[in-house]
């Protein structure tokens, strides 16, 4: 666990508490954002097959995990968007979760075992 921490830390460190980009960083970051540019240049030109939904999607996620916001604000944002007459789903990867069974349909009665904490805080 030690060894666990240490990373934590020293990533923490190297990603948040810099006012420069950190040099070890750089090319990962270049690469990332290449890669990216690749797989939305393969969408656009057909490449790769998309299809669209019979439903608005909102996206709400980052690289970071953890610590951001992303869940309070989706409860926030379901809450606003039934407010106005909508009926809005939230799809989860369930972090922690440990069922078998996916897509699982997740209530308040849900496990959080099974779901994971923040689908059924959702929920």
């Amino acid at each position: 666990m030690y060894v666990q921490q240490w990373v934590h830390r020293l990533t923490q460190h190297l990603w948040y508490e810099r006012e420069q980009p950190n040099p070890l960083l750089v090319p990962f970051g270049k690469a990332y954002a290449q890669g990216v540019g690749l797989v939305r240049e393969a969408y656009e030109s057909g490449r790769i097959a998309s299809r669209g939904l019979p439903v608005p999607v909102i996206v709400i996620g980052n690289i970071t995990v953890g610590g951001t916001g992303k869940t309070p604000l989706t409860i926030w944002l379901a809450q606003q968007l039934k407010a106005r007459g909508y009926r809005p789903g939230i799809l989860s990867r369930g972090y922690g979760g440990i069922t078998p069974r996916r897509p699982l349909e997740v209530t308040i009665n849900t496990s959080t075992r099974l779901a994971g904490d923040e689908p059924v805080m959702m929920a």
